[in-house]
């Protein structure tokens, strides 16, 4: 670099392409002058060519020339989408054409394009007008973006005396590093700096180039297996002593998260690649806090908000605002307003503390400036004690910065004279934190550097490794503008625009990898999850290299691991248990399941669910059958009764139900609900007509009941007498209920044979009622087969010689399974065994404690 940093001087300039090249000049700058042994000297004028053409503009401005305020990204996306809106009135992807319209626009001027209304494409003809509008708001405005500036700039060089020149611009040479080509537009701006006397050299710095260097391929099975190998290579060559390693990735915005796993030490990484700045835990809290002042959020930002710690007092209320989450998810609705939230704050949590800042949440009709709205803003999140008590580590300090940062930008929109209303400011802040650009300064000196492909011109390193090089990605598919005629953006070699220049581009790259360092491994994947991958062309006449050396050994070969098997928690010391028979199910299903739902009290979020959940569904069935039942007390009345009286009846048991569960609500789901539940109800009465005479004896019975020891609560759907010495025990189950659940040992479904064993009176029948559109009847076990699909107990039973016999058989096997079954619960056993594997597991909702996914068996 010595000839590079030969032409520095206090009037030279090296400007580079991106602010990538940038940094590498200045480190190696730094490098340069470190090993002449001076102990000091000036900041050279590194710098990349967009900051340097802000530089000129200021100093332009400073010299009393007449310039136009320069754009930024968020007010040109912004002034886009105004003249979008001006033209058309529907504006439902305003935003999404406007980053196309403006793409288009610089493409246009960049490389010297201007298409016709004949040769766009009919749905691209507007563009034209709204880049009309456009310009005119930039010149009634005095402003310019970028790409106009340099138009502007190039125009008043052109027009500028030698003497007013001189009073501005104060370097006499630039250096341009980097640039792989330069447009029609930038080749005129420079070409008028020439016409002024400033040397323009285009650097072709080849002194780091590596002649005899190692290049290698490597083929890897999968994406996964591609980033363990190249993280596990720049481990190794960290620990060889290479104080710069560059990994080369393409997509790497997109990559990152699964690169960033396998990081073994973060200190030692650094990725050129902005963080997606509005998925930061600081910025996301900001941004959901400020989403309350629409006065109505989702359950979702409201479980998040709530259970926060960058609200205020969100330690001290921890407790009920994680209790005021639950009743939010019970109530099974999608949206909740600020007022509902803030008053069970105080009914259902005491959470008083937040009720006081909920209740402060003004609401906003009237329009105003962004400026003011920033206001607005901060007055918001000050109410709700924004950003809590976090204590703030280094990158959320750069976090919190830049979110200052954010609404100046923001208030930036002021130079428009635009007026918003509550929804747009809103809108058009979560757009500019979604696409603003925060880059991590941290760890910026790692020897580990990641790099996006396309940064790769210009750089050198001590070792590098570049993934992602199949066939499909190198080079990449032509990626065009769709506004502009393709055939005019091949005509003037726009980039991106063609396969012709997507492999001039991809064989450039390459032939600078192949030379950036002493050793270069160039990767990519033989699978995805399309189907088989194949390299690149341009690595076809390369060595291969072993991949074996980049396979980490297994962790476990290298640590002393002690194992520790906790599956017993202690022994029960009350004689009542929570739960009745729920609570046997879970023990029987799995031990630990029952230990966490009944002993650790745990339990998950109720799941919200467009109109009445399952659950909901199910006791609106119990309620309705319990207030028909209660009338009608036996099949003869049942029998008596007309289609059009039975279907009256049934109406009004069903909405005596439905008041008692939703006196106050008024849902559209509730009517239709009713209908459904009439309508299912009709056919099940009709079915119930044709079964044997019985007498309703009992209807949601609630018992105690002690079985060995222990006591239990238990409660009853119903019970049929069928005469003086046979009653069936009968469950609701809307459901698929299966015989086979009761016959497990333990049984999967214990509650009907819990209660025969505790019961008094003559069962001969335990009955599963499945109320069903798609499947109605009855399913279980009985003395005698008189009810059909109702299991004979002698069936199952074969080798008992009446269906008595097997019938106490059945008694005693229950008795024997729910005895063991009732020891392990009072002795604390908790071990995790789900009865049929992951089968059973799938139905469980306590997978983030048991992590029995992990197991890895």
């Amino acid at each position: 670099m010595k000839r590079l940093f030969s032409h520095l001087s206090s009037d030279t300039y090296i400007l580079t392409e991106n602010a990538i090249q940038t940094q590498f000049l200045m480190e190696l700058y730094l490098d340069y002058q470190t090993s002449t042994q001076l102990t000091g000297w000036v900041n050279p004028n590194i710098m990349p060519l967009s900051s340097w053409l802000q530089k000129q503009w200021h100093a332009l401005l400073d010299a009393g020339f007449s310039v136009p305020l320069l754009l930024s990204e968020h007010q040109q996306d912004q002034l886009w989408q105004q003249s979008i809106s001006l033209q058309q009135e529907e504006a439902k992807e305003t935003s999404a054409w406007a980053t196309l319209a403006k793409n288009a626009h610089r493409l246009a001027l960049d490389w010297e394009i201007e298409p016709s209304l004949e040769n766009l494409s009919e749905q691209n003809q507007p563009w034209l007008t709204w880049r009309h509008a456009y310009e005119q708001l930039c010149e009634k405005k005095q402003l310019n973006d970028e790409k106009q500036w340099i138009k502007s700039f190039t125009s008043l060089l052109n027009n500028m005396t030698m003497a007013s020149f001189q009073t501005v611009l104060f370097s006499k040479k630039i250096v341009l590093y980097g640039f792989l080509t330069l447009s029609p537009l930038l080749n005129s701006f420079f070409q008028a700096l020439k016409n002024k006397n400033i040397e323009i050299i285009l650097s072709q710095e080849t002194e780091l180039t590596c002649k005899n260097n190692t290049v290698s391929r490597l083929a890897c099975d999968t994406l996964l297996d591609e980033v363990r190998a190249m993280m596990n290579w720049a481990q190794q060559e960290v620990e060889k002593g290479s104080k710069k390693i560059a990994c080369f990735v393409p997509n790497l915005p997109k990559i990152k998260p699964l690169i960033s796993r396998h990081v073994t030490e973060e200190s030692q990484v650094y990725f050129h690649a902005p963080t997606f700045f509005a998925n930061t835990p600081l910025v996301y809290s900001a941004l959901a806090t400020l989403s309350l002042l629409k006065q109505k959020q989702t359950i979702e930002v409201w479980s998040y908000l709530l259970r926060s710690p960058w609200l205020g007092d969100a330690k001290a209320e921890m407790s009920a605002r994680a209790h005021l989450v639950e009743v939010l998810y019970k109530k099974n609705k999608f949206h909740f307003s600020v007022r509902q939230v803030s008053a069970l704050a105080i009914t259902a949590s005491q959470a008083i503390k937040l009720n006081e800042a909920l209740s402060q949440l003004p609401e906003f009709e009237k329009k105003q400036t962004a400026s003011a709205w920033v206001d607005t803003f901060n007055e918001m999140l000050s109410v709700m004690g924004w950003p809590g008590e976090v204590v703030f580590n280094e990158k959320e300090k750069a976090f919190f910065q830049s979110w200052q940062d954010l609404l100046i930008e923001f208030s930036r929109i002021d130079v428009f004279d635009r007026r918003m209303s509550l929804s747009q400011a809103l809108y058009v802040l979560n757009q500019l934190a979604a696409h603003w650009r925060f880059q991590s300064q941290e760890n910026k000196q790692a020897p580990i550097q990641v790099f996006p492909l396309h940064a790769s011109f210009g750089l050198y390193f001590d070792a590098i490794w570049v993934m992602g090089l199949q066939e499909s990605h190198f080079p990449a598919p032509p990626k065009p503008n769709t506004i502009l005629p393709i055939q005019l953006q091949k005509k003037q070699r726009v980039p991106h625009a063609s396969y012709e220049w997507e492999l001039d581009y991809s064989r450039a790259i390459f032939q600078h990898l192949i030379q950036a360092a002493p050793q270069v491994i160039l990767s990519y994947a033989q699978q995805d999850e399309v189907g088989k991958l194949d390299a690149s062309a341009f690595l076809c006449d390369l060595p291969v290299v072993d991949g074996q050396h980049y396979k980490k050994k297994e962790v476990k070969q290298n640590l002393l691991l002690e194992y520790y098997q906790d599956d017993q928690g202690s022994p029960l010391t009350q004689e009542n248990i929570s739960g009745g028979s729920e609570a046997l199910r879970f023990y029987s299903l799995c031990a630990f399941r029952g230990f966490a739902k009944h002993r650790l009290k745990v339990s998950t979020l109720s799941k919200v669910e467009y109109g009445l959940t399952p659950r909901q569904k199910g006791v609106l069935l119990h309620r309705s059958l319990e207030h028909i039942w209660k009338k009608l007390k036996d099949q003869a009345r049942l029998q008596a009764c007309s289609e059009d009286v039975l279907m009256q009846f049934i109406r009004e048991s069903v909405e005596t139900a439905l008041f008692s569960m939703f006196a106050q609500q008024d849902n559209v789901w509730l009517e239709v609900e009713k209908m459904r539940l009439i309508k299912l109800l009709m056919r099940w009465m009709e079915y119930e007509k044709k079964r044997t005479p019985f007498v309703v004896t009992a209807i949601e019975k609630t018992v105690e009941v002690c079985f060995s020891d222990l006591h239990f609560t238990l409660r009853v759907d119903r019970i049929d007498q069928i005469d003086a010495h046979t009653y069936y025990l009968i469950d609701y189950k809307t459901g698929q209920p299966s015989v086979k659940d009761c016959l497990d040992s333990p049984p999967s479904d214990p509650q009907l044979p819990f209660y025969a064993l505790t019961s008094e009176l003559p069962l001969k029948g335990l009955l599963f009622a499945q109320i069903r559109s798609d499947n109605m009847g009855f399913k279980g076990l009985v003395l005698d087969s008189a009810i059909p699909g109702v299991h004979d107990i002698h069936k199952i039973k074969k080798h008992a010689s009446t269906s008595e016999e097997a019938w106490l058989e059945q008694m005693q096997e229950w008795h024997t399974s729910l005895s063991q079954l009732i020891l392990d619960i009072k002795q604390g056993r908790a071990v995790l065994n789900p009865k049929e594997g992951f089968k059973t597991c799938r139905a469980c909702d306590l997978h983030a404690l048991c992590r029995i996914y992990e197991s890895g068996e």
